[in-house]
């Protein structure tokens, strides 16, 4: 018995250096958490069309030409993918191989 109130004492002792308020754990009910209900929805994967290998090509381009390519792009309202085409397509018109 004289365990238990030394263990009790030194608990509070270092509540009170800690500044730790003193609760009296008969009068403290448990907190239920309640999960807020969220509507299931149904998320349907839709599959994008891959382009075919001969569709598809990378290649590198100065930052300046991206930025370049993006600013015509959105001042003309269509995709920079658009833009870099149509100067392929104008390059090898004027530059026939």
């Amino acid at each position: 018995m004289a365990k238990k109130d030394f263990k009790k004492q030194l608990a509070e002792s270092k509540q009170k250096r800690v500044g730790i308020p003193q609760i009296d754990p008969s009068g403290v009910q448990p907190a239920v958490i309640e999960k807020p209900a969220v509507a299931e929805k149904k998320v349907e994967k839709v599959k994008k069309a891959e382009p075919a290998a001969d569709q598809l090509y990378t290649t590198y381009i100065r930052k300046d030409q991206k930025k370049k390519v993006k600013l015509h792009a959105l001042e003309e309202d269509k995709h920079d993918k658009e833009i870099v085409q149509a100067a392929l397509d104008e390059y090898f018109k004027n530059h026939p191989l």
